[in-house]
């Protein structure tokens, strides 16, 4: 017994679905939000004051400071720091808290003769240090002779304790240059 019939199903007209009239109808637009008329100004909630943050512990500088530069201003500003060799925040706060910034034109002229005269220093340095171990090995197994040479057992105890003076001498020099230049960050 089946519930359906092929003859009935060829008699019967077929039926297509009629669409609604939403799907009928056109598409329609989004709405326009209405243009004010004049500007009402709305009041606003007091902005919440800012709360001052603490700086990190391990800054050097926990403090900041904002300048306002022209265009003409800060093309000169970055001439200055770029001839400087020095970063913007340096340059600035050398400006601000020490001398005066002077640029040297010939700065790297300047730069290469230091270099040159620094190694000439640590070549000197080191040739004194071997001269006063050399006098100081001739002086140790010699010992007998300070009683038959006096005067010449003297001049060369002198002559390494002037060695080793001018040894000082030129270290301290060396140390004074560096230091100049690691003061100035040239």
């Amino acid at each position: 017994m089946a519930f359906w019939n092929k003859e009935k199903l060829k008699s019967q007209p077929v039926v297509e679905p009629q669409p609604t009239p939403a799907e009928t109808a056109p598409p329609v637009p989004a709405p326009v939000p209405p243009i004010p008329e004049s500007p009402v100004p709305q009041e606003q909630p007091p902005a919440k004051p800012k709360k001052k943050q603490k700086p990190a512990p391990n800054r050097k500088r926990p403090f900041d400071a904002h300048v306002w530069f022209s265009e003409a201003e800060q093309r000169k500003l970055e001439r200055r720091v770029e001839a400087s060799g020095l970063s913007k925040g340096v340059f600035i706060r050398k400006a601000a808290l020490e001398n005066p910034i002077v640029i040297d034109p010939d700065k790297e002229k300047l730069l290469s003769a230091v270099t040159k005269m620094t190694a000439e220093l640590k070549y000197i340095h080191a040739e004194l240090g071997k001269q006063g171990g050399l006098l100081k090995m001739a002086i140790k197994p010699n010992e007998g002779q300070r009683q038959a040479h006096p005067e010449e057992w003297n001049l060369l105890v002198q002559t390494n304790h002037d060695l080793v003076r001018t040894q000082r001498i030129v270290l301290k020099t060396m140390e004074a240059v560096n230091g100049y230049f690691k003061a100035h960050q040239f």
